[in-house]
C-alpha cells in the first residue's frame, strides 16, 4: 500500500518536470518549488513508513526463525531421550540374555561330558555285543 503511494508521489513529482525547467527563464517558479517540497515531504513520510513496516517484518521473520529453531531443538531433545530409553532397554535385555547364555554354558559344561561318556559307552557296548554274535 505504501509502495503504491511512493510510486504515485514520484510520478506526480516528475510528471511536469519539463515544464518547470522552461518556466521563468529556466528557473523553477516558487509555487512549483513549494509543491516540490510538499511532494518530497510526502515521499519522506511514505519511505519512513515503508522502512518501519520492513523493520517490523524483519523482526517478525527473526522471531519466527528463532521459534522454528527452538521447536527443532525440542524435537531433537525428545528424540534423543527416546533413543536413550531404547538403549537402556536394549542394555537390560542384553544383560538378561548374557545371564541366560551363562546358565546354558554352565549346564552344558556339567552335562555334556557325562552325556558324551554315556553315549560313547553305549556305542562301544553295542559294537562289542554285535562282534560277539
Amino acid at each position: 500500500m505504501f509502495m503504491y503511494a511512493v510510486t504515485d508521489a514520484v510520478v506526480l513529482l516528475f510528471q511536469d518536470w519539463p515544464q518547470w525547467i522552461t518556466w521563468q527563464n529556466g528557473r523553477i517558479p516558487r509555487t512549483a518549488m513549494s509543491e516540490l517540497d510538499a511532494q518530497l515531504a510526502h515521499l519522506q513520510m511514505a519511505t519512513g513508513a515503508i522502512k518501519l513496516i520492513a523493520d517490523q517484518a524483519l523482526t517478525r521473520v527473526d522471531l519466527q526463525m528463532r521459534l522454528l529453531y527452538n521447536l527443532m531443538q525440542q524435537k531433537d531433545s525428545s528424540f534423543s531421550q527416546s533413543i536413550a530409553l531404547d538403549s537402556k532397554k536394549l542394555a537390560e535385555a542384553s544383560t538378561r540374555d548374557s545371564s541366560s547364555m551363562k546358565a546354558v554354558a554352565v549346564l552344558t559344561m556339567i552335562f555334556l561330558p557325562s552325556t558324551a561318556v554315556a553315549v560313547s559307552t553305549q556305542a562301544l557296548s553295542h559294537v562289542l555285543h554285535r562282534n560277539k554274535s
